[in-house]
């Protein structure tokens, strides 16, 4: 006796196994309708290559440049100049400045500008004797 109810509770649990699989009742498992979740994708991190120019034909000019890796940089340099960095931060404030060495009476002129993937973002010119150019802003 004790065979056949182990065998009877064997058919039991069989039964409760097939019966939690999806066969839409043709006895063909649908792989449509499989309850094993597909992981989602992550999506890649948006990023933004920032470019600061300043052009120009002053010597040793005093360069105030501000990104979010670095925070405020001072460099001073002949032109051209030209930095590029990436940004995770999607609307990041920028920051540019371009002045004149204050020992240098000379005339001259000058360009900066701020370039986000590649499109002018902000720009600012200036000739004469004593120049003190910014170009600044979030980008929206």
């Amino acid at each position: 006796m004790g065979h056949a109810m182990t065998r009877h509770a064997l058919a039991v649990v069989a039964a409760l196994m097939l019966a939690g699989c999806s066969d839409n009742g043709n006895r063909i498992r649908d792989p449509l309708n499989d309850p094993t979740p597909t992981p989602t994708p992550v999506p890649p991190a948006a990023t933004l290559t920032v470019d600061y120019r300043v052009t120009g034909n002053v010597h040793n000019t005093g360069i105030t440049y501000f990104s979010s890796t670095q925070g405020t940089t001072q460099v001073t340099t002949d032109l051209p100049w030209v930095i590029t960095f990436q940004s995770t931060d999607l609307h990041p404030f920028l920051y540019l400045a371009a002045a004149t060495p204050v020992d240098q009476f000379v005339e001259g002129n000058l360009v900066v500008q701020i370039f986000v993937n590649g499109v002018l973002f902000r720009e600012a010119r200036g000739s004469g004797f004593t120049l003190e150019l910014a170009a600044s802003g979030e980008v929206p």
